[in-house]
């Protein structure tokens, strides 16, 4: 299962259309509080423009320890970056390379 932490509905909709037809099962959140319930997925991909997203990470990598969680925002904040390393993001990026890495092909 694929998590996916984004309040961006353009956003959404760029991950929905990529990910059609490929069978992935994803589970859409708004907030880090949706956590909650979730059972691990295989990855997290967490919009770092979503409300609460550092927390989130850091709430994900202390539940799933296992699960890869890859963080994407625009135009990469280098504090932003390493706020969501020092919170348990295996990998940062900005939306350009997230798109090329992810979404293509």
């Amino acid at each position: 299962m694929l998590l996916v932490l984004t309040a961006d509905l353009l956003w959404r909709s760029r991950i929905e259309s990529a990910l059609a037809g490929a069978g992935v099962q994803v589970r859409w959140m708004e907030r880090a509080a949706e956590l909650g319930g979730a059972a691990e997925p295989e990855q997290f991909w967490v919009d770092l423009t979503a409300p609460e997203a550092i927390a989130a990470i850091a709430e994900a990598r202390s539940r799933f320890p296992r699960c890869r969680i890859v963080a994407f925002g625009p135009h990469l904040d280098r504090d932003q970056a390493r706020q969501a390393r020092q919170a348990g993001a295996d990998e940062v990026l900005g939306r350009g390379a997230f798109l090329a890495r992810y979404l293509s092909g």
